[in-house]
């Protein structure tokens, strides 16, 4: 299995886990590519002035190639969770979500020193909707 197999495979779980075997077994030299589908909802209900509880689904496919991606045969998803923001952006989340390994707990910090502004002196302005 190839290095970039192996990352990709791990960073969205369950709809690329089995990308990585097709890899392993392929015994190519270069790394291959895939195709992919997905499809995501999230709802958020206010619980304090910037605590939100959150629910969502996902469902999503892999394919060797593009014409092979259809409806049929997705990886789903589904999970809760709470969602804690400033004015502009999400600073932490707390999940539990359900998919084809069961049960997993997913916590994530924002990046405290992401420049906000672009390197040139003009200034984006993005509205944080929550």
């Amino acid at each position: 299995m190839t290095l970039m197999t192996a990352l990709v495979a791990s960073s969205i779980p369950g709809v690329l886990a089995f990308a990585s075997v097709q890899a392993a077994n392929a015994q190519c030299e270069f790394p291959r590519v895939y195709d992919m589908q997905s499809f995501n909802v999230e709802s958020r209900v206010a619980v304090f002035p910037h605590v939100e509880a959150a629910a969502f689904a996902d469902a999503g496919k892999v394919a060797a190639h593009a014409s092979d991606l259809d409806f049929r045969h997705l990886k789903t998803s589904y999970g809760a969770g709470f969602r804690v923001h400033n004015a502009t952006s999400t600073v932490a989340s707390l999940d539990v979500g359900h998919g084809a390994e069961g049960w997993r707990v997913f916590f994530k910090l924002s990046d405290p020193f992401k420049r906000t502004a672009p390197s040139s002196s003009r200034s984006a302005v993005i509205p944080f909707v929550p």
